[in-house]
């Protein structure tokens, strides 16, 4: 779940402003001189916070029984580390009737100055996937829910 951080920021902001027209009032070359660098790191941060790319990755796919319903499980040819796990009827039927042992998977990764934060799944094999159940998750291991 999201956190709301306007509750902190709005305030840190609010006083921040404050201190810098107090400073402006006694002398201006200081205040500039501490809005400046206060603009730069800003403008860094937000260029460089919650930048979104689009991957195409081929994986592999098994499915297997769990608990009455069908578990996929999803391997990356390139990296073995990214396992995805799907419970859905909709999709194993999908893939079953597909013929194909790799399937074309649109991942979303959300980057944080150049570290992974979340990722999420957009498509399986030209199957969309509702915004609800791309969720996110780590690269050991992520599940997904299709069906409701």
């Amino acid at each position: 779940m999201p956190v709301n951080i306007w509750p902190i920021v709005i305030p840190v902001i609010a006083a921040y402003c404050v201190l810098l027209w107090l400073l402006y009032r006694k002398s201006p070359k200081w205040a500039l001189a501490v809005l400046g660098p206060t603009v730069i790191a800003t403008v860094i941060f937000m260029l460089n916070t919650g930048v979104e790319k689009v991957y195409a990755r081929q994986m592999t796919w098994k499915i297997s029984a769990d608990s009455g319903q069908d578990l996929i499980e999803m391997t990356d040819h390139a990296d073995s580390n990214l396992r995805l796990y799907f419970k859905s009827r909709k999709l194993a039927g999908h893939l079953r009737g597909s013929d194909k042992e790799v399937v074309p998977v649109e991942v979303f990764v959300t980057y944080d100055f150049g570290r992974i934060r979340a990722f999420g799944v957009g498509r399986v094999d030209g199957l969309e996937l509702e915004p609800s159940a791309r969720g996110g998750g780590t690269f050991n291991r992520t599940e997904y829910l299709f069906d409701k």
